[in-house]
């Protein structure tokens, strides 16, 4: 009867162990894991934020305003208020313009 309350005990302390360790990796690796999604969500903070300045640069480069005050300024252009403005070209010539241009691309 001793013998076998001993490996009772014996046992139970063997599962107790076993469940504690269990409990313990699974602690580890869950605090592993957290401090891991921490670091990545901050790579992914930097990676957005270079991306927003990059947006933020395109959106300079292609203003209006800076193109139209380029092209007035280094290229010598002008700028028409006036919206879209007509040219009378001879329905003659604008087909011989199509025949070349559409020989050039065959």
């Amino acid at each position: 009867m001793r013998n076998n309350f001993f490996i009772q005990l014996i046992i139970y302390a063997f599962v107790i162990a076993g469940l504690i360790s269990v409990y313990m990796i699974y602690t580890i690796e869950i605090r592993r894991l957290s401090r891991e999604k921490i670091i990545l969500e901050d790579s992914l903070s930097l990676v957005s934020n270079k991306i927003n300045e990059k947006f933020i640069t395109v959106q300079q480069l292609t203003a209006e305003d800076r193109i139209v005050k380029y092209a007035i300024d280094s290229l010598k252009l002008e700028y028409n208020n006036d919206g879209v403005f007509e040219i009378a070209i001879d329905k003659n010539k604008a087909d011989i313009i199509e025949k070349k241009v559409n020989s050039l691309y065959e």
